[in-house]
């Protein structure tokens, strides 16, 4: 029997917004917030996480999503906004996201969503955000800091065209998570 595959669907981030978004992390790290970081190079935008997804259905899930996003044109991306979730007073989650091309990205995580869920993945219920994680927040132990740097700080990491769709397997190492590509989609439109 197949072991299920970790699944998620992103849209990747080029080298140089990610380096960009490495030094404002590193600024970050310096005020000692309790935040478990995510390594820059793993950074993308998910448009969906699936779960655990029977290796064989993985290819009912490639056709469906270039289905869906077949006639969906190339965009840009600009990363420029930082934030928490759910809130700036008790946040769970430290951010960067998309300011151009939000919309699009929303678009397309909806289309994905909407191709899925007859496959018997559950629809979002929440609001699709554009964004990336910098880190999970394990305490407030020096959350001000962090907070403030995120609200006070002009904070621009660049534009790159979104032009592909990847679905990618996630397997969790002692060492942090590792992100393949099983497929990618290019966006043609």
């Amino acid at each position: 029997m197949d072991k299920p595959i970790r699944t998620f669907i992103a849209v990747p981030v080029p080298e140089s917004v990610k380096e960009q978004i490495g030094i404002f992390e590193g600024d970050l790290i310096k005020t000692r917030a309790d935040v478990k970081w995510v390594r820059p190079e793993s950074m993308h935008v998910t448009l969906k996480f699936l779960g655990d997804v029977e290796e064989r259905d993985t290819a009912e899930v490639v056709r469906r999503i270039e289905e869906a996003v077949g006639s969906v044109r190339p965009f840009t991306v600009r990363i420029a906004k930082t934030g928490a979730f759910p809130n700036a007073k008790r946040p769970n989650v430290l951010w960067v996201g998309a300011t151009e091309g939000a919309d699009r990205l929303s678009e397309l995580a909806g289309l994905i969503d909407s191709a899925l869920s007859p496959m018997g993945f559950e629809k979002e219920k929440r609001a699709f955000r554009a964004h990336l994680t910098l880190g999970r927040v394990r305490s407030q132990a020096g959350m001000d800091g962090a907070i403030r740097l995120l609200q006070n700080r002009t904070f621009d990491a660049g534009a790159f065209t979104a032009n592909a769709v990847h679905v990618m397997r996630s397997e969790l190492l002692v060492c942090g998570a590792r992100y393949t590509p099983i497929a990618i989609t290019h966006l043609k439109g």
